[in-house]
């Protein structure tokens, strides 16, 4: 007997064909389209998926909304509270930044791209906490509480880093990171 296929529902088009922009990086019609599912049916994941669309096109805003709307609570990848501490550090916000990437630390602590942006925002924060002018000379500047500050940051978080590179060796994509955090500390320290 012929199977009868059933019909394809409009927000099971709808969730395809956001797929397909997504996989195509065309995040703008990605995003239009997941709002169109109707608000019932949108769970964290939906959520979550809009809030990436949204935070590709530069509306920090709406994506932080977004991924806060997938519950990051509940993700135990930290991923979640990885994003939003993402947008943060964007809007600028660094001392909300940092709250939300401690956070996606303490959910995954093999999460690297997390150990570069706390650096990020404490940087951020050291930079715009600072009350006084750095002094003119080099020598002054590099032994400005400021200065001294941000190299002990990023340093602290470059060691945390490389104690969880030597948990795994086969963390390439951490490695990437590693070698561009270094270059930032370098010149920071100088």
């Amino acid at each position: 007997q012929p199977e009868i296929e059933p019909e394809e529902s409009a927000e099971r088009k709808t969730l395809r064909t956001a797929i397909e922009h997504l996989e195509r990086k065309e995040f703008a019609a990605a995003a239009a389209l997941l709002q169109k599912v109707p608000k019932e049916l949108r769970g964290p994941e939906i959520q979550a998926w809009i809030g990436y669309s949204l935070a590709q096109e530069g509306q920090y805003p709406s994506a932080k909304y977004r991924f806060e709307q997938a519950q990051p609570e509940l993700d135990e990848t930290g991923i979640l509270w990885h994003n939003i501490g993402c947008c943060e550090l964007q809007l600028p916000q660094p001392h909300r930044a940092l709250q939300c990437l401690m956070l996606a630390v303490n959910c995954n602590p093999y999460q690297g791209k997390s150990y570069r942006q706390l650096a990020l925002a404490k940087y951020s924060i050291a930079l715009r906490d600072r009350t006084q002018p750095l002094p003119g000379t080099f020598e002054d500047q590099v032994r400005h509480p400021v200065v001294e500050h941000v190299a002990l940051t990023v340093g602290a978080a470059l060691d945390r880093f490389q104690q969880l590179l030597r948990l795994d060796a086969g963390l390439d994509a951490q490695r990437e990171h590693l070698g561009e955090g270094q270059v930032g500390a370098v010149a920071h320290r100088v």
